[in-house]
């Protein structure tokens, strides 16, 4: 699975079933938690996570961390952590709830916490695949020999048979 658009497609299939799903988000002064919810778990969720494990992997390959968002993305080492987190950053469909105040027990503050949610999960990610596909393609590495297999090998294999016809035609002549 080396293409955005093939895990475009494999969200989107997803996107009947977990149409009622969300994924729930908090982070700030205590720490970062995602959590999918809104509906029972199925094996559909547990594709969708695994799906997003491997689109964070992709993202890893692409990325180039030439701005702060690449560069947080890089850094989380949880691949489907980076595949929420992207879908945070780089998806129209991640909305801000709300904000609260942590305070510390002599009643000062320890820091902000946010919380968000993507709705419809699925198509969120399809879309992001989609945006992906543009922005940073998959590009393929090949091996020198796939190279020299795609450019040279048939044609060169063409011109011995050649030659060795040419050769057997000039004995039976002779």
């Amino acid at each position: 699975m080396d293409s955005w658009l093939n895990l475009e497609q494999r969200f989107r299939l997803l996107a009947p079933e977990l149409r009622h799903h969300r994924l729930d988000a908090q982070w700030g002064a205590a720490d970062e938690y995602w959590r999918l919810t809104g509906a029972r778990d199925t094996p559909a969720t547990e594709q969708f996570e695994i799906l997003s494990s491997l689109a964070g992997q992709l993202l890893g390959r692409v990325l180039k961390g030439g701005n702060e968002t690449e560069k947080l993305l890089l850094s989380l080492h949880d691949t489907k952590l980076r595949w929420y987190n992207a879908l945070k950053a780089m998806s129209s469909s991640f909305g801000r709830h709300s904000y609260a105040e942590q305070r510390n027990e002599d009643g000062s503050s320890a820091g902000l916490i946010f919380t968000g949610t993507v709705s419809q999960i699925a198509e969120a990610s399809a879309n992001l695949c989609l945006a992906l596909h543009i922005s940073h393609p998959i590009v393929e590495r090949k091996t020198k020999w796939q190279w020299f297999h795609e450019n040279y090998l048939r044609a060169l294999i063409v011109a011995i048979v050649a030659a060795i016809a040419t050769a057997a035609i000039k004995m039976l002549l002779a």
